[in-house]
């Protein structure tokens, strides 16, 4: 064990009335919190109290959905009970913006690369480049861009070098890629626009006929779901069934809650997932409030 003894209630990461008017927790370190501006700097608590570890602080989730919630949170000055519950549900992909201008670049540089794209991938650069961030269900741009991310991991998995660093964290900074990686970009166009024709044809797919949610044969679109390097404040995380296309949310935001401290105090609550979100132990209430 890293510790033997119990620590005080003062040893522990806490804070009052914060001046930026918020508090944001997304399995990320305190030190992430206000950045750079944090009151609590990196190694100023001991490590298992902190959790300063790469996985936290690189991984793609907490990113993204801590960049997501400073950006809602620091303009949030007269909230309604609507708006605040329209945030449980934010379907937003925060780290697109980054995304797009990473294949702008790409395109502009890699010439050669791009010059012989067919038109599906060039369709495929076009929706890209257009999609607002939004993964709605019934948005075509933002299926395009999940099979692009999808297209973009995959090659990134196979050409995996020891050289090479972590993409998305470089992609988030807006760091100047390398030619290679700028290539990789381009090439999963025409991956993605492959993929995408064999599973649909010429027919403009809705996110949300792919992305579903739901038991056996009752399933509802959704939308919402992470992609391989971004993930929304409801980070459902969507599972290739067995055959066809469809995937299924497995993971996410199980039991979704709001609180308004107001007079009298209001909360809501939703069980995503039913009373049972585990497949393998169903029973005749398991969707019961999903």
């Amino acid at each position: 064990s890293t510790w033997r003894e119990l620590h005080a209630f003062s040893d522990l990461i806490q804070i009052q009335n914060p001046r930026e008017g918020y508090i944001r927790e997304t399995n990320q370190p305190a030190a992430t919190m206000w950045a750079p501006n944090s009151p609590f700097p990196a190694g100023k608590y001991p490590d298992y109290i902190a959790n300063e570890t790469p996985e936290l602080v690189d991984q793609f989730s907490p990113v993204s959905r801590g960049v997501r919630a400073a950006e809602v949170l620091s303009g949030a000055y007269a909230w309604s009970d609507a708006e605040a519950l329209e945030l449980a549900f934010d379907e937003i992909l925060p780290v697109t913006g980054a995304w797009q201008d990473a294949l702008r670049g790409a395109l502009a540089a890699q010439v050669d690369a791009m010059r012989p794209l067919e038109a599906p991938a060039r369709r495929v650069a076009q929706d890209v480049l257009h999609f607002d961030g939004r993964a709605h269900r019934d948005s075509h741009p933002a299926l395009v861009f999940a099979y692009w991310m999808d297209a973009v991991a995959a090659l990134r998995k196979r050409t995996t070098s020891t050289s090479w660093p972590a993409l998305g964290p470089r992609i988030r900074a807006r760091a100047t890629l390398e030619p290679a990686e700028q290539a990789l970009l381009v090439q999963a166009l025409s991956d993605a626009a492959r993929r995408l024709t064999k599973e649909f044809g010429a027919r403009k797919a809705r996110y949300g006929e792919v992305f579903r949610f739901g038991r056996a044969a009752a399933t509802v679109p959704i939308g919402g779901c992470s992609t391989p390097y971004d993930a929304t404040l409801r980070n459902f995380s969507c599972a290739q069934q067995q055959s066809g296309s469809e995937r299924r949310v497995v993971a996410g935001q199980k039991h979704m809650m709001l609180t308004i401290f107001a007079a009298p105090l209001r909360s809501y609550s939703l069980l995503a997932f039913g009373q049972n979100w585990r497949t393998t132990r169903a029973t005749e209430h398991s969707n019961d409030q999903s």
